[in-house]
């Protein structure tokens, strides 16, 4: 029997076992492995990789077995993928999560640097000084840029199902870390969190306060949700 024949014999008994296994209920990590496991036996028949079809075979036994063990049917399926398709390497969520932040800075930093010049022409902008309105953009930002690379180990664990939310996530992150700053700034000037700042380290106090909020989202989150709560009853005893 030629190799050609005796992997086409070996395919079809595999995925006849997989058609019969598919009667049966499963988890839905279960399918997303089997679906998996057919896209790398495809693959393997393609390349006419007889070799890798006992390693596709063992990732089906783990599936299968009493207690089945999915991390390793997993590790071994993505390991054969990855061998099928050129040892090309996947791309770790950590590194997704930093590609998207380059995408931001390689969009905001020829613009900051064309519109930067422009608004240090004016006294105010949002009627706020402009000196303190980009400080605090500035310090929000950075805080959530900081909190990123503080939290990249953490991305590493992260699994999800669509890796366009881990560019979304270093894309937008300090977006939204300067849009917190700003709304604190806004916040305690306009007094709702009454707070006895001196003018002489009013600058400094402004830096911290926006850095924390682009470092972390829960602080500025619970802020946001107090604030509610009391424009809500204000305007409630207002009716």
């Amino acid at each position: 029997m030629s190799n050609e024949q005796d992997l086409e014999t070996q395919i079809e008994k595999l995925l006849g076992s997989i058609q019969n296994y598919c009667s049966t209920e499963m988890s839905d990590e279960v399918q997303h492995l089997l679906a998996d496991l057919i896209k790398a036996i495809n693959l393997a028949r393609k390349a006419n990789e007889l070799n890798l079809i006992a390693s596709i075979e063992i990732s089906f036994q783990a599936i299968t077995a009493e207690k089945p063990n999915l991390i390793l049917a997993k590790e071994i399926t993505e390991s054969v993928m990855t061998e099928l398709k050129g040892g090309k390497t996947k791309l770790s969520p950590a590194v997704r999560v930093v590609m998207g932040l380059g995408c931001l800075l390689y969009i905001a930093i020829p613009l900051l640097a064309y519109v930067l010049p422009k608004w240090m022409n004016k006294e105010h902008i949002l009627g706020i000084p402009t000196e303190l309105f980009l400080m605090v953009a500035m310090f929000g930002a950075v805080g959530s840029i900081v909190s990123i690379m503080v939290r990249i180990q953490d991305f590493m664990s992260v699994d999800v199902k669509d890796h366009f939310i881990l560019y979304f996530t270093g894309f937008f992150k300090p977006i939204i870390g300067l849009s917190f700053a700003l709304f604190l700034l806004a916040l305690i000037k306009s007094g709702w969190v009454p707070l006895d700042i001196k003018t002489e380290t009013e600058n400094y106090f402004f830096m911290a306060i926006a850095f924390i909020a682009g470092f972390s989202e829960r602080f500025a989150r619970d802020i946001v949700s107090n604030i509610e709560t009391k424009i809500i009853k204000a305007t409630e005893n207002a009716g």
